[in-house]
């Protein structure tokens, strides 16, 4: 979803996303607290700035939310109502936030990534007749 926000080629009709983020620092945030009971200052800055170090880009800058406020390309977002490594609510921010067409599936059941084997004709169908709206045969 990141790249929604930069030039991309005229071939690009539509974007189906699944358990996406809202940013790193939203996400590596949850995961401090979920799963190690920790808070996220000073941790998430401090690592952070070793990033920028070492990768060349600070958490900050991994914003697909802010990215997805100028994107046209309609945009399927999917998620299980189960997550919870990565929270469903971001599903519903990431479909605010685009300026495009758009949808949203929240897979009844599903943990992380799980929309697909949870129901797979189901998601099959929802994908399809997503895509199919923007894609010439």
């Amino acid at each position: 979803m990141l790249a929604t926000s930069e030039n991309l080629p005229k071939n690009v009709k539509a974007i189906v996303e699944d358990c996406g983020y809202t940013s790193a620092v939203a996400e590596l945030s949850h995961q401090m607290k979920e799963l190690y009971h920790l808070p996220s200052f000073p941790l998430l800055q401090i690592t952070s700035g070793i990033t920028k170090l070492r990768a060349g880009y600070f958490f900050g800058q991994a914003d697909p939310k802010e990215a997805l406020k100028t994107n046209e390309i309609p945009l399927l977002v999917i998620h299980g109502d189960k997550d919870s490594f990565v929270p469903t609510a971001f599903a519903y921010e990431l479909y605010e936030a685009t300026k495009g067409p758009k949808a949203i599936y929240i897979a009844k059941g599903a943990n992380h990534v799980e929309a697909f084997p949870v129901d797979k004709k189901l998601f099959a169908t929802k994908t399809l007749s997503f895509v199919q709206q923007y894609v010439t045969k």
